[in-house]
Order: C-alpha cells, then structure tokens, then sequence
C-alpha cells in the first residue's frame, strides 16, 4: 500500500465508524438507554373468569418529560384495554381511558381498585407459575413488551399477613404466635 493511500484509508475508516454510529442513534425511542421509563412487578392473577383477567404493574417516569401510555396489547388476548376502577356510592364501576398521563418524575402504579390492563378474550387460561406477554405503546418512549407473571390470587392477597395482628372470638391474637389468653 502506498504512503498516499493510508490518509485515504483512514478517512474512509474513520467515516465507516462516524457512519455507523449515526446508524445505531437512529433508533425508536424505545430503545433509548437512558432507561427514563421503567415498568416493575408485573402480576396478573389467575382469574374467576377463564375470559379476561386484569393485569398490575408500576411504571416509573424518571425522565424530565411527561410521557402516556397509549395502548396495551398481548398475544395471550383478543383484547386489551387500559381500565380505571371505581367506587362511588357503594358502586363499583370500570371505565375505559384512552391513554394514562406518566408526568416527568413521577411513579404510577396499576393496582386492585384503581388502574389497571383488562385482557378480554383469553386465548388459554393462565396457571399459576406462567407468565405472559404485554406490550406497552408509550407517546414518548415507544413500545416496551414485559413479562408478566401469573400468580394465585389468595396466595398474593395473604402474602405479608404473617405479622398482622387480629382479633379472635374477641381476644388478641398475633399470627405465628401462640395465644395465651
């Protein structure tokens, strides 16, 4: 190779590498490393109904911009929709909401009696163990597909009850210990 060649073949090197790293920036805002928007502890519990089941999680918004959740969808189900739960008046309501608002710096959690991820139209019924797959479209930061594990409901709603005090037949009583009275 001559000596006019290599400033030629270092350029081209040089913008070989320039090129590609251009390339790799140019991708959705979901593969943003920055991690703004992170989704936490997934559950969806086995449901009474083998048709639909609501799906929980956290999703914390650690950027300095607002962000939505749009939509949700799953392989597992013929639908998915993005709920709100209720009571008012002693009545129990759900409505549909067309996007959930994630304000910058902020943590929203998806939870029994509030927000959630209704799955109608099960494509199998779910088993304890299992785990399934949702995608979540966000305004700002794209899709993000999670795992989600399916857990027995009375098993979750009993976990942490171990250090719970209760009243039985009119006496106290600590659960794990021995009532003396």
């Amino acid at each position: 190779m001559s000596r006019s060649a290599r400033p030629l073949l270092a350029i081209a090197a040089l913008l070989c590498l320039l090129g590609a790293s251009a390339l790799t920036s140019c991708g959705s805002d979901s593969d943003r490393a920055d991690g703004s928007i992170e989704v936490t502890d997934a559950v969806v519990f086995v449901p009474p109904n083998p048709s639909q089941a609501a799906i929980y999680f956290t999703i914390e918004n650690s950027s300095d911009t607002d962000d939505a959740l749009l939509k949700a969808a799953s392989p597992a189900a013929g639908k998915a929709e993005l709920h709100h739960s209720m009571t008012e008046g002693g009545m129990a309501s759900m409505d549909e909401q067309a996007k959930v608002d994630l304000p910058a710096g902020e943590t929203v959690t998806f939870e029994a009696g509030g927000l959630h991820v209704m799955l109608t139209d099960l494509e199998e019924p779910l088993e304890v163990g299992g785990t399934l797959d949702l995608t979540l479209s966000f305004a700002q930061a794209g899709d993000h597909t999670i795992s989600v594990k399916v857990v027995d409901g009375v098993a979750a709603a009993s976990e942490g009850m171990e250090d719970m005090d209760y009243e039985v037949d009119g006496g106290a009583h600590e659960e794990g210990h021995a009532d003396d009275s």
